[in-house]
């Protein structure tokens, strides 16, 4: 018999056809009959064929391929893909290549630092300490994450509990240099940091489809050091994954600058006062008049006037605006005042300049009160601007916990005495800038050396 749907030949009696499907419950009338008297192994006549005309063709049905069939969640995540292939680029790639030229760039910076120095302390290594331990530190966050990274594309299960460890052991390291060379403030935001951070990371580790399917299990969950018993992400995703990436980098950066935002309010807060003075004593060019002799000179850039130390003992006292640890000060006094009137016969007030005195006595007059506590005395005469001076060096080391270089500029006139007084314990700030201020004296009725040019 043959179906009517597919007209294939079929058995006899059947009520289904076996190729296209077609069901019926009797045999299709006339079927049978048209069947009926042909001899085996004949066929009953075929239809003549009638070609179409010449150039034309029978109407073709429309083209209509099939969809191709919907992608399961393990077909799409079997790759890297999406934040995680970001991760995995940054971590292996980036971080290392950063970190080695910042560590580079301490080691440079960290040598030139001992190299230029005059006298190594612990305050002038600290701050060279600090920035090396936390490049160094930088660079191990970049190792660990670096091997983290390996792990993930190798499908190591072991990737999160190494991780997690490798996060906690150096955010503890990081804690702790901040806390000894930066303070408590500091601390508490760089372990704050960290603790958000982690919590982020270690959210997405757990909770991502992506990278449960593309680990292959979750065993990755039972290696945990927190929870090993996490269950397994639902395999699902509600959201795109460009979505989930956009509001992860969209919350951490707003992490990031509210606690940038934190470390900038109390760092000003802090240091906002002699964040002020320093940028004050930057800017001010001062002129300065000696009441008693009435000589002038400039006060330099970088110097800010301190009128505790003064006192009765000097005219005026300087220190450096970035530190506290350079000292310097002017003082006159009246020579020719302080003499006896039984040895001031026959002296006059003109005759008390340079030429009266020797290099002993002045080695003397400035080093009486120092008692034992200073060596190396060096006393040389240079010209300084317009006029000459007795420089006096010595080294101290007094009772009062001072240790650095004395420098004293000495000059007479008229029965005055001139004396630029300069102490540094770490000799950071530069002479040439003392030289500069005490060349810019102006002493009354004085006629400048040959030479000097008047501005």
């Amino acid at each position: 018999m043959i179906c009517p749907q597919c007209q294939k030949i079929i058995a006899e009696g059947s009520t289904k056809c076996p190729f296209c499907g077609v069901q019926f419950s009797a045999p299709p009338q006339g079927q049978a009959q048209a069947g009926a008297g042909i001899p085996q192994g004949q066929y009953p006549p075929q239809q003549p064929y009638a070609p179409y005309p010449q150039g034309q063709y029978p109407p073709q049905q429309p083209y209509a391929p099939y969809p191709p069939p919907p992608l399961t969640p393990a077909q799409k995540y079997q790759t890297l893909g999406g934040l995680l292939q970001f991760l995995v680029v940054v971590w292996k790639f980036v971080l290392p290549i950063l970190s080695g030229l910042l560590l580079l760039y301490a080691l440079v910076v960290s040598f030139s630092g001992i190299l230029n120095s005059e006298s190594i302390s612990w305050e002038g290594l600290k701050p060279l300490l600090s920035t090396d331990i936390t490049v160094l530190l930088l660079a191990a966050n970049a190792v660990l994450y670096c091997i983290t990274a390996i792990k993930i594309e190798r499908r190591k299960a072991s990737f999160l509990a190494f991780w997690q460890l490798s996060v906690i052991v150096l955010s503890a390291l990081e804690t702790g240099a901040t806390l000894m060379f930066s303070g408590g403030l500091f601390a508490a935001l760089e372990l704050g940091t960290n603790v958000v951070l982690f919590f982020i990371w270690n959210l997405y580790f757990t909770k991502s489809v992506r990278v449960r399917i593309y680990m292959g299990s979750d065993a990755y969950l039972r290696t945990s050091i927190f929870n090993k018993k996490t269950p397994a992400p639902a395999p699902e995703r509600p959201k795109s994954e460009k979505t989930k990436v956009i509001l992860l980098v969209a919350a951490l950066l707003l992490v990031y600058f509210v606690l940038a935002g934190c470390s900038v309010y109390f760092t000003f807060k802090e240091n906002a006062p002699s964040l002020k003075d320093a940028i004050e004593a930057r800017e001010q060019v001062n002129e300065f008049t000696d009441e008693l002799t009435g000589a002038t000179f400039t006060i330099p850039k970088g110097l800010k006037e301190n009128k505790e130390l003064a006192g009765d003992r000097y005219s005026l006292v300087l220190e450096s605006a970035h530190d506290n640890f350079e000292f310097c000060a002017f003082a006159s006094h009246d020579m020719f005042e302080e003499i006896d009137e039984a040895d001031r016969q026959g002296i006059k007030r003109a005759d008390m300049n340079n030429e009266m005195f020797t290099r002993k006595e002045i080695e003397d007059w400035l080093t009486e009160d120092a008692g034992e506590s200073i060596s190396d005395i060096k006393t040389t005469v240079e010209r300084i601007g317009k006029y000459e001076y007795y420089v006096v060096s010595f080294r101290q080391d007094d009772a009062d916990g001072f240790t650095g270089e004395v420098v004293n500029f000495v000059h007479y006139y008229n029965g005055y005495e001139y004396v630029f007084h300069y102490e540094t314990r770490f000799t950071q700030f530069s002479m040439n800038a003392v030289k500069e201020w005490i060349a810019s004296t102006t002493i009354p009725g004085e006629a400048p050396l040959p030479g000097t040019q008047k501005k």
